[in-house]
């Protein structure tokens, strides 16, 4: 770590739970970032690699929702799945790299500590919007959920007459 005098020292193997790579080194303060960041950084999940969600998992379970429609709004690399007119996810088509997702503004947060590969919603705003990389280290599994959490979180707002219908 970063000392007093701006020397490193190693961070042991198993420091925090976390298995590091020999040499590795964190620093504790950052010339950008204040000093309360870092330690959320350092909590953060280590990514690694897992087996992405393709777009073809990812277009069936987004279609087997109630009362879901697939749309283009944005041009027609941007996939964009609704419920009863509101966005609740979208992706790039083609690249399928990320995808954006709605989120409970406390989730948000929580979110982005616990996973290395979720950041605020790119184009979206941030207070209620994370994108998640498809190749990153949150498991499908729980991807899946927080698209079903984003979907029912989108259901949640919509008036009492939209709801029954679906």
């Amino acid at each position: 770590m970063l000392s007093k005098n701006n020397s490193y020292e190693p961070i042991t193997l198993t420091e925090k739970g976390r298995v590091f790579p020999p040499g590795f080194f964190m620093p504790t303060t950052h010339p950008r970032l204040p000093p309360l960041a870092i330690p959320l950084l350092q909590n953060r999940a280590p990514c690694r690699t897992l087996p992405a969600m393709n777009i073809e998992a990812f277009q069936q379970y987004c279609s087997s929702l109630k009362g879901v429609t697939e749309e283009f709004p944005f041009g027609e690399n941007t996939l964009v799945y609704k419920v009863a007119g509101k966005m609740f996810v979208l992706t790039d088509i083609d690249t399928f790299e990320s995808i954006n997702l709605k989120a409970d503004p406390e989730e948000v947060i929580e979110r982005q500590e616990r996973y290395s590969s979720v950041t605020p919603g790119y184009h979206m705003n941030k207070k209620y919007w994370i994108t998640v990389e498809t190749n990153g280290d949150v498991p499908n599994k729980i991807l899946q959920e927080w698209i079903k959490q984003s979907y029912d979180l989108v259901v949640s707002k919509l008036p009492r007459k939209d709801r029954e219908q679906l």
